[in-house]
This record gives C-alpha cells, sequence and structure tokens, in this order.
C-alpha cells in the first residue's frame, strides 16, 4: 500500500514523486526540489535532497586511502573534491509541495 501525503494546499503527494522542499533552521529559509521518499517511523515526512556543496577530502598520495590532515605525512599529503550526493531529509513541518508543470 502506497502511503499519500496531503498538504495544507489539498495537494496529494505520493512517494517517489518529485517536489519542492522547504525547510528552516534557527536563520535559514531553504526551498529546494527533491524526492517524497514517505514517513519515517517516528511518522515525519522525509525527502531526498541534493547536497549543496562538495564534500572534499585528504588522502595519501602513495595509497590513495582517505585519511587524517594530521595523520598523513606532508609530503603524501592530497586533497581531493568529492562529488556532490543527496541524503535524506525527515522534515518536521511537513512544508512539500508538488512542481508547476
Amino acid at each position: 500500500m502506497t502511503v499519500t501525503f496531503t498538504n495544507e494546499l489539498g495537494q496529494t503527494i505520493t512517494p517517489g514523486e518529485e517536489v519542492i522542499v522547504v525547510t528552516e533552521t534557527y536563520k535559514t529559509v531553504s526551498v529546494r526540489k527533491g524526492i517524497f521518499l514517505g514517513r519515517s517511523e517516528a511518522g515525519n515526512l522525509q525527502v531526498r535532497v541534493p547536497e549543496r556543496w562538495s564534500r572534499g577530502e585528504w588522502f595519501d598520495k602513495r595509497t590513495d586511502q582517505a585519511g587524517s590532515y594530521s595523520k598523513i605525512p606532508e609530503e603524501h599529503r592530497g586533497y581531493r573534491s568529492k562529488p556532490k550526493g543527496t541524503y535524506i531529509a525527515t522534515l518536521q513541518l511537513d512544508r512539500i509541495y508538488k512542481l508547476a508543470v
């Protein structure tokens, strides 16, 4: 059985559908595109959203293994950017909306 969600605008959203996600922190409001996944075990809505920034990591040039900056000798230390990925956001305020077509 597919669990649908109806937002305050009356839009019915099903898992797998592309949505607009509105999140809020203490000082920031973000509006992003995501994919509605359904509800968590606690009952909160979950969406998959893209990461905003690329992440990087230090690595040992001899072994190509990621590691701690301070534990890799300076002459063998390298830095590389990792491609952006996605993460699952759990929403507290259930603010997701259908994309306009």
